[in-house]
């Protein structure tokens, strides 16, 4: 049981990954610098009118403190496009290689700064669901405790399923940063409730053990 369960979260773990990079090289790969600003300054507006000035304003330094000291600061972003200064001096470019590979990181900085506003945007609503989590996670083990002394069958049906919507919700919260869509804010307490709920039926009805 115990090595079933490890080679579970492994696989959990090793998927989060393996999605997580090949979403980083489809941006890298694929999408133009316009048409994700466009997708981005949508979602802006999006915020303004969902949470307004003020919050919007305090997400903006947030997410711009974060990239200035973990990107610029550190000398990450220009040793990036340091690569791009060779051009014309390697024999193998000679066709434009840096300034493809300029542009292409172009996208990727841009999709990274927005992954930032999305972090600093969850941190609005981290106080809010915290106050909700925490009924929920009481809630669920005073019934897990009340179900250790009745007949009552768990069920693992529903232990189940509540793990496969915790995992697909993590995993959305893992991969959503760097969605190039624009998210609704209203997309982060529906799904952080979500994950409550599927913890609170995981463990009301995980089997029991007296």
């Amino acid at each position: 049981m115990a090595s079933s369960r490890k080679f579970m979260g492994l696989s959990f773990c090793g998927w989060a990954v393996s999605l997580l990079l090949t979403e980083v090289a489809a941006i890298f790969l694929f999408l133009s610098y316009d048409q994700l600003r466009n997708t981005y300054l949508h979602e802006r507006r999006q915020v303004v009118s969902q949470l307004g000035e003020e919050a919007f304003a305090e997400i903006e330094q947030k997410s711009s403190t974060w990239f200035r000291h973990l990107v610029v600061d550190t000398g990450i972003l220009d040793g990036s496009y340091s690569i791009c200064a060779r051009q014309g001096k390697d024999k193998f470019d000679d066709r434009g290689l840096g300034d493809w590979f300029a542009y292409r990181l172009d996208v990727t900085w841009l999709a990274i700064q927005e992954m930032f506003f999305r972090f600093a945007a969850i941190r609005v609503w981290v106080p809010f669901v915290m106050v909700m989590l925490v009924p929920i996670f009481g809630d669920g083990w005073c019934m897990r405790e009340i179900r250790k002394n009745r007949f009552a069958a768990a069920s693992p049906a529903y232990c189940g399923y509540s793990k496969y919507l915790l995992c697909a919700v993590v995993l959305g919260i893992i991969l959503a940063p760097l969605l190039p869509a624009a998210m609704n804010p209203v997309y982060v307490p529906i799904g952080l409730a979500m994950c409550g709920v599927a913890l609170w039926v995981g463990m009301v009805y995980r089997h029991k053990r007296m």
